[in-house]
């Protein structure tokens, strides 16, 4: 079985997938910041900033085995409250 790609492994959502499949899965883990000491195991970590294109392809270039899965856990969102971009519309 292949390895498993866990982009953006060191966020909140990367953690929790990866104490998941720590157990059962072959994991890879890619973070564009030094790992936090609570992401423990015996992974590859690999620090990589997926917008640098260079580094990217230089990485995937590198891969010299199966992947069976991808994580793309990656970047964050601002939470508005719902009805705020509603009664924008209705007040025009």
């Amino acid at each position: 079985m292949g390895r498993i790609l866990v982009i953006g492994a060191n966020g909140s959502v990367g953690k929790s997938c990866v104490n998941n499949l720590k157990d059962d899965s072959d994991l890879v883990l890619i973070s564009r910041s030094e790992f936090d000491s609570d992401v423990e195991g015996n992974f590859e970590k690999n620090v990589l900033d997926i917008n640098d294109y260079t580094n990217t392809e230089s990485f995937i270039k590198s891969i010299n085995y199966e992947i069976s899965g991808l994580i793309f856990a990656i970047g964050s969102i601002n939470l508005k409250p719902s009805q705020a971009p509603l009664l924008m519309i209705l007040k025009k």
